[in-house]
């Protein structure tokens, strides 16, 4: 088949839409056909040679006309219409156009019959035309059955669709049993029952005719109250043949599956029955973390986080339509309760002989993480340069302070009682001095980063770690609530660690102070048995040469979500109570720097223990002095 004019992107698909059970077109900018699919043949009743060049008008009821949508099409924006045609015999079909731009004016025109299969109960009783229109082609018939006198009568074309005539119609055996298939036997009175209780019922089985073999019948039922007892005293019902909606299904799901981008089709709320998931392909699957069989039936809503489940609706109301929505972001809900950030992009397609929604799902979570760390990068940048400025500034004024401290001790007597304040103080502004210019190292040029990038730390001084322990629980102890428990466990033997005990003195009193807020927040909701602690560790390990430092809480513990942003720079959860989000984030970085590693682990609602280890090495060698021996 040659390629129209102008349409050469659109040629690798031709075979595709040649195949479709819809009737499928492609006009120019004049508005003329210029390809047609068999399915378009069929429906109007014309040869695919006579179509080409007719106008599109031509072939619509004389006051129908294309109107805007067209010329909304042409213009490169996608619409629908919907419009009454007449078919070559004269008769009339009411279609459903779809019109999508494909470049260059040209407009793709996809139709859906409505005249037959997307008809309602209500609209086929009250259009014998529709009705016998749907008889005539063999694939559709109804019957009326009356309940109290539990007989009915068939209607149309039956012996075409099941390959015999039942005769009769009753609230037993409706179809006999030797037409349907053995697994199916019970479902058209089970969709029988249901519409005398529920008012409306739709569902599928199979048959066995005799010349055709295995076919699929999809049977609509609705049931008609009585105007004085107000029971059920009728029931309608439409049945017609989707073996062939069936077999396109299949190859459709086939595709599907092949696709590696997350997939699902649902089908929305049609006679009663509940808007559910039809299909999903495995990548679906694997994004949200279930099995198929938990997937297929769920309501599609249900892996929609609920404050995003109102956008959610209208985009897909907006595909119902026959627009085509841009990609609306949402927040999926995954099985094991974490969150993916998503994109859908939806289409109405048509499924199991219905029209439905047909969803791909793309998994942007990891693109907007990168990009939420390239923007706090760039604010810690900025951060960084003001901290620069106010360190260097600080660090003056302390040295300062530190200087005439120096002065005053020099002129107190040793005996004075104040000379011990006045110590305290000078070692509280020496350790001031010391955090300053440690800040203005930690923020000039990535001085963290290129430690990284050269394999490790400087040799630094050894300690003993379990000193700066016990002094950080000095510290912290005044300042946290004496109703909260601290407990310490020292090391069993030496654990000494190449480590500015400034460094590991602000490590450990931040994670002290996080344990505090955690076991406060929980103290909160948890009842008078609740006893908060808060408990420093050391412990060495001789087999891999490591020192490490504990401080577990019982606290309220960090939720799964949250576990890959704990170390973020600027993340923080503490809102207006406080915390500023860099504290974990420096406390790991001054850790890498020392050649360790700072990592935790956590438990809502039973607590939170971080770690911190660091290279065990050899205590420092003591210092011998040799007596001086008297020379005359």
């Amino acid at each position: 088949m040659e390629t129209p004019l102008g349409l050469s992107g659109v040629a690798e698909f031709q075979a595709i839409l040649d195949g479709s059970l819809d009737p499928i077109g492609i006009v120019d900018d004049s508005g003329r056909f210029v390809w047609v699919n068999a399915a378009a043949e069929l429906f109007f009743g014309f040869e695919r040679d006579e179509l080409i060049g007719e106008h599109f008008r031509d072939h619509l009821v004389e006051d129908e006309a294309p109107g805007d949508a067209m010329r909304r099409a042409q213009l490169g924006s996608a619409a629908a219409a919907v419009r009454r045609v007449r078919r070559r015999d004269g008769t009339v079909a009411v279609m459903r156009f779809e019109l999508v731009p494909v470049g260059d004016g040209n407009v793709v025109l996809h139709g859906t019959d409505h005249t037959i299969v997307y008809e309602t109960l209500d609209q086929l009783k009250e259009s014998s035309s529709v009705l016998a229109r749907a008889q005539e082609i063999g694939r559709t018939t109804s019957w009326v059955m009356d309940i109290p006198q539990n007989a009915g009568r068939w209607s149309g074309p039956i012996v075409e669709l099941l390959g015999e005539d039942p005769a009769s119609a009753a609230a037993v055996n409706v179809i006999p049993d030797h037409l349907l298939h053995p697994d199916d036997r019970t479902v058209p009175d089970d969709i029988v029952q249901r519409a005398i209780k529920d008012g409306r019922a739709d569902g599928e089985f199979r048959t066995i005719h005799p010349q055709h073999g295995l076919r699929w019948m999809h049977m609509y039922v609705q049931s008609t109250p009585d105007e004085v007892t107000a029971q059920p005293s009728r029931v309608d019902g439409v049945v017609y043949d989707i073996s062939d909606h069936r077999a396109q299904d299949e190859r459709y799901r086939e595709l599907l599956n092949a696709v590696r981008v997350p997939m699902l089709i649902w089908t929305r709320d049609i006679g009663g029955e509940p808007t559910v998931v039809r299909f999903a392909n495995q990548p679906f699957c694997d994004l949200v973390g279930a099995p198929m069989s938990a997937v297929v039936g769920s309501v599609p809503g249900s892996w929609v986080v609920e404050d995003d489940r109102g956008t959610v609706t209208a985009h897909t109301d907006r595909a119902v339509d026959g627009e085509l929505p841009p990609a609306q972001e949402f927040r999926l809900r995954r099985a094991d309760g974490s969150f993916a950030r998503c994109l859908m992009l939806t289409r109405r397609v048509m499924y199991q002989g219905r029209v439905s929604l047909s969803a791909q799902i793309v998994d942007i979570s990891e693109e907007i993480r990168l990009h939420e760390l390239a923007s706090r990068a760039r604010e810690t940048d900025v951060a960084l340069a003001v901290a620069a400025g106010v360190a260097h500034d600080f660090n003056n004024l302390l040295t300062s302070v530190v200087g005439y401290l120096d002065l005053a001790l020099a002129e107190l007597a040793e005996e004075s009682g104040s000379v011990r304040y006045v110590q305290a103080s000078r070692i509280a502004a020496q350790r001031a001095a010391n955090l300053a210019r440690a800040l203005l190292v930690y923020s000039r040029s990535g001085a963290v980063g290129e430690l990284l990038r050269k394999g490790g730390p400087e040799p630094g001084p050894v300690l003993n770690v379990s000193d700066i322990v016990h002094e950080a629980y000095v510290i912290t102890r005044a300042i946290v609530a004496s109703e909260i428990e601290m407990v310490t466990h020292e090391a069993e033997g030496p654990a000494h660690a190449s480590i500015a005990a400034d460094s590991l003195l602000r490590v450990l009193v931040n994670l002290v102070m996080n344990s505090r807020d955690a076991v406060l927040e929980r103290a909160v909701t948890a009842g008078p048995e609740y006893r908060p602690t808060i408990d420093l560790a050391v412990v060495v390990w001789t087999h891999n040469a490591t020192v490490t430092i504990t401080v577990s809480d019982n606290g309220i513990g960090i939720s799964h979500e949250l576990e890959a942003r704990v170390f973020e720079p600027f993340f923080t959860t503490k809102g207006e109570r406080g915390g500023f989000g860099i504290g974990l984030s420096a406390a790991r970085d001054l850790a890498c720097a020392a050649g360790g590693e700072l990592s935790f682990a956590s438990q809502v609602g039973v607590g939170t223990t971080f770690s911190l280890s660091l290279p065990l090495v050899a205590a420092p060698r003591a210092i011998e002095f040799e007596p001086l021996s008297s020379t005359r």
